[in-house]
This record gives structure tokens, sequence and C-alpha cells, in this order.
């Protein structure tokens, strides 16, 4: 984009006349223009009449000197007057604006894990999964072993849930997250004892432990704040005889955490 500008200059009195005037400066406007020849421009002085000098008047100009020099003009002697002989030079400037684009990738962490998004049953629970690191831990469809299983009993949002029969670990790094609760159930046997810590850099925090069935649902509130790890074991248990499998697995579905 091509413009003109004005440009303020301060005017400085002579010396002779700053010692006999209050006025020791005085702002006026001069058209766009860059006086290569007169490099001293702010140190020249203009009087409506006459240049200023001890013994002339010492009226300094305060209107827009534009009045006077005009974009492309000289200023010539006019009679009684003693202008001094300015070339003035336009000066076009050139601006150019850049405009940069860029674009953030935000990463949002949700506060409701119901693992139905993961993918197919036996699908491992991958890193990155609500902003965690995971082990242990594998999708199933909920109907997968009918409906005489605890998973059909933890499920809490259709289609899948979680299971570990060892131990599952979660994790973030460098940040630390509140586990708030989450619901689960045994999958095969009655009184399964499930061990829940909460760590933070290695360190247990919290602790607890219970026993979870095949046909009762359980809402497990822990509301642990400031852990960057939670790992849950199972094991023990006696074998429900109105279900087809065995094993030491707990079902696990909607998790509520807070990042």
């Amino acid at each position: 984009m091509k413009n003109s500008r004005f440009a303020h200059v301060t005017i400085t009195p002579r010396s002779e006349i700053a010692e006999h005037s209050n006025n020791t400066q005085a702002h006026i406007i001069v058209h766009p223009s860059v006086i290569e020849k007169h490099s001293n421009l702010p140190e020249i002085l203009f009087s409506k009449t006459s240049l200023l000098s001890s013994n002339h008047q010492k009226h300094i100009i305060s209107e827009p000197i534009s009045s006077v020099i005009s974009k492309d003009t000289e200023l010539s002697p006019q009679s009684n007057h003693h202008y001094l002989r300015i070339a003035a030079t336009t000066m076009t400037t050139t601006t150019t604006t850049t405009t940069t684009s860029s674009t953030t990738t935000t990463t949002t962490c949700q506060s409701l894990l119901d693992f139905d998004t993961i993918g197919t049953s036996y699908t491992s629970v991958p890193n990155g999964y609500g902003c965690f690191q995971w082990s242990g831990g594998t999708v199933l469809q909920y109907l997968a072993f009918g409906t005489m299983s605890g998973y059909n009993t933890a499920v809490s949002s259709v289609p899948y849930v979680i299971y570990t029969s060892t131990t599952l670990t979660m994790s973030t790094v460098n940040a630390t997250f509140t586990m708030n609760s989450f619901m689960a159930a045994s999958a095969w046997n009655d009184n399964l004892n499930v061990s829940i810590s909460g760590l933070l850099h290695g360190v247990t925090m919290q602790a607890t432990s219970l026993l979870l069935q095949v046909f009762t649902k359980t809402n497990i509130t822990l509301n642990w704040p400031g852990i960057d790890t939670m790992t849950l074991t199972t094991g023990g248990g006696t074998h429900n005889t109105n279900v087809s499998g065995t094993g030491e697995f707990v079902a696990i579905d909607n998790m509520l955490v807070a990042h």
C-alpha cells in the first residue's frame, strides 16, 4: 500500500531568540518530504514576514507549513519577504503488510472416559487416550459373553467396557490429575478383591481396597486429587455358578477424571 505522510518537526529558535522569548520550541507540520539537501531543516526558523533574527519580528509560524510549502514546490523570494529558498522533495513510503497464518493444535482431555471410541473387542487401551499412558487395560464389547457376566453389569455407556485380570495402570506425564470415580463389577467371581492406589512421583498418596460382585454394579468414588498414576489390581474371590467364564477379571466403565 502506497501513501504519503505528514511529518511533525520540532523547530528550535536560534539562541538569540531563545534569550528573549519563552518560546523555545514550535511544532509545525511539513508536507511529506525528506529534504536531503537541507538535512538541518529542524534548525531553520520561519516567520510570516521574514527570517527570524535578533532585529526582526519574533513571531514563529504556528500554522501548518504546508500552507507555505507545497509538494514539489520551491519557495521563491517575495516582495519585502525574505523566505528561505527550500526545495521540497516528495517522499513516498511503501508499507508491506504480511499476514502470518499459524495453526495451533490443542489436545482436549476428556473428563469422561467411556472407552467407546477406541476400537473393537480385545483392543488394548492406547497411550494417549484421555491424555493418559495406559497398561494392562483391554476393550471388550459388553455383550461378548451374553448377559450373564459382570461385563453386562458394569456397562454404563454402550457398547464397550475395559477389563483387566492383573494390574491396570493409568498415568500422566509431567502433570497431575484427579481420579473422581468409575463404575465396576467383577466379571466372574463374587467377592473379587480390588486394590487401588494413587501415586505421585512413585510415592503412594492414596490407597483403598474393596470387594466386587458379578451382578452388582459399584460406583467406586475416590476423589483423589494431585496424583500422576493410578493402579488397580485384582485377586481372589469365589466363582459365581451362574456365569460361564472364570478368572479374576474386573469390568470398568465411565471413569470420571479431572486434569
